[in-house]
């Protein structure tokens, strides 16, 4: 395979921290994965699968992912870092 060929592959750990967190604040606001998936103008199989760790996700599920739990995309990296620790 040519070096511009090359296959990103999703770091386990780190889509287990983002798994975590999103279950974490959906459960302390009372949401199910229909209304989370609802406020973040997704699919609630999107959020099943964000969080049974089987999908990698894009920056931009990324961002519907903070906009559906209020938060600004950093505030929710930074909860995903302290669960990847």
């Amino acid at each position: 395979m040519a070096k511009s060929e090359k296959i990103f592959k999703a770091d386990q750990k780190f889509l287990i921290a983002l798994a975590k967190t999103i279950k974490e604040l959906r459960a302390k606001n009372n949401l199910t994965q229909e209304q989370y998936a609802d406020l973040s103008d997704i699919h609630w199989r999107t959020v099943q699968r964000v969080e049974t760790e089987l999908r990698n996700i894009s920056i931009g599920l990324f961002l519907c992912l903070a906009k559906g739990i209020n938060l600004s995309p950093i505030q929710l990296m930074q909860k995903v870092i302290d669960n990847y620790k």
